[in-house]
């Protein structure tokens, strides 16, 4: 539940990002020996709008980001690194008014970050 809860709360704040740096996004379709194209295709884009995502220069919706997900058999946060995760849900919590749900978001990760492997 605290996953689900977590990823709401990073969801909620995609659309006041520049950017999404979808870090794992070209390792994870070159592992499922997939081209820019073939991905492109499964998911309804062109070709060119997976290149700028992957190079850091697109701006993905949530929609497009959960189709990539499906189409990658992968959970949407699998395409970030974690320390982005962490650093957006952090930017999303500081713009929330409500001071329960902030507090709330806060202990979801704490949570989360205490069962972080070690480095």
């Amino acid at each position: 539940m605290g996953q689900k809860y977590a990823y709401a709360v990073v969801a909620s704040g995609w659309h006041g990002w520049h950017v999404l740096d979808m870090d794992n996004l070209a390792r994870i379709r070159q592992s499922r020996n997939l081209t820019q194209t073939q991905l492109a295709d499964a998911i309804s884009a062109n070709q060119a709008t997976i290149s700028k995502i992957e190079r850091g220069e697109g701006n993905p919706t949530l929609d497009m980001i959960q189709r990539i997900a499906f189409a990658l058999n992968v959970h949407p946060s699998a395409l970030f690194s974690r320390d982005a995760l962490e650093q957006r849900a952090l930017d999303a919590i500081d713009r929330m008014t409500d001071e329960r749900a902030r507090e709330a978001a806060v202990i979801v990760l704490e949570t989360m970050a205490g069962s972080r492997p070690a480095t």
